[in-house]
């Protein structure tokens, strides 16, 4: 679901501890998967299309690349005038899956910083 590669690049490029990544994409999640079931729930294609498109691309960018297949396909329906309803169980399940990523992921940070060996850098 993660890579924690990206992850460590994404952290250090914005000064971020990976507590303050998670919680930041979490609530941009959270958001983000509330307005796509709004405008599931109203049928607006253009906007699931939109909605879905931009999140699966910064997810993809942030290294949390879990959600992405499920978003595109979202997306591809959108454009083709359909609704994938199992592509939003989906992104709903797999951000569950994400959080308890990220909590593990946080959980082995350590205050020396994500690349350092404890911080769940890959052993070289």
């Amino acid at each position: 679901m993660l890579d924690r590669g990206v992850l460590r690049e994404m952290c250090d490029g914005c000064g971020w501890s990976a507590r303050e990544f998670r919680d930041f994409y979490l609530r941009g999640a959270a958001h983000l998967l509330a307005e796509l079931k709004e405008a599931v729930a109203a049928a607006e294609h253009r906007e699931i299309e939109r909605i879905a498109h931009g999140w699966a691309g910064s997810t993809a960018t942030a290294g949390v690349v879990g959600l992405v297949p499920a978003l595109r396909r979202i997306e591809a329906a959108a454009r083709e005038g359909r609704i994938e309803e199992d592509g939003l169980d989906e992104v709903e399940s797999g951000l569950a899956r994400v959080r308890a990523e990220l909590d593990r992921w946080c959980e082995a940070a350590t205050p020396g910083g994500l690349n350092s060996p404890a911080g769940g850098a890959s052993p070289s």
